[in-house]
């Protein structure tokens, strides 16, 4: 993968991940956005979830805050998912988003400021676009305080396989990095 920045007609950085033969993003393509542009990746991340949760058939009373919204108190996002899917469970979600380079930290923090309105039947989500090694070591931990219904860690693998089963994101997002999805152009 060949990784470049490209300016647009107004001047502004463009994020152009450029492979030979340029199609949809992968969990690579995911994993380098934070590196190669954090600028955009910090905002826009939330944008993709919200677009992935609306895609998604079980998922409803979707909420996630973008862009500016981002730096509220409170968790970046909520859910409700009626059925499990693939990567989450049936019930309410609560969504806290990192791109950090220190994901563990970010993590750490995240939960820890949720901990004072833990809500039994709720399930602890954090998403990275990052690939994280060490999640499971991580949400075993998280588990065993008990303060949730459960605790999940979503990363770039994950993300993945959902941009799989969500094609108007897949597309979104493979446009935003630069790539030029076949048979396939947004409006």
């Amino acid at each position: 993968v060949n990784n470049e920045r490209l300016t647009s007609s107004q001047n502004t950085p463009v994020l152009s991940l450029r492979v030979e033969n340029p199609e949809l993003i992968t969990a690579s393509h995911l994993a380098q956005w934070p590196e190669v542009y954090s600028q955009d990746s910090r905002p826009h991340f939330p944008e993709l979830m919200r677009r992935l949760l609306v895609e998604t058939p079980q998922a409803s009373e979707i909420s996630i805050r973008t862009v500016d919204g981002t730096s509220l108190a409170g968790p970046d996002g909520v859910a409700f998912f009626k059925e499990p899917t693939k990567l989450l469970p049936s019930g309410h979600l609560r969504f806290e988003f990192g791109t950090n380079k220190r994901i563990k930290d970010k993590a750490n923090t995240d939960y820890n400021s949720n901990k004072e309105t833990a809500l039994a039947h709720e399930t602890f989500v954090f998403v990275t676009p990052r690939r994280w090694q060490g999640k499971h070591d991580w949400v075993a931990e998280r588990q065993a305080d008990g303060l949730f219904k459960d605790v999940r860690v979503l990363d770039a693998d994950d993300l993945e396989l959902w941009l799989q089963l969500a094609p108007n994101a897949h597309i979104w997002i493979s446009e935003r990095l630069g790539l030029h999805p076949r048979d396939a152009i947004t409006l």
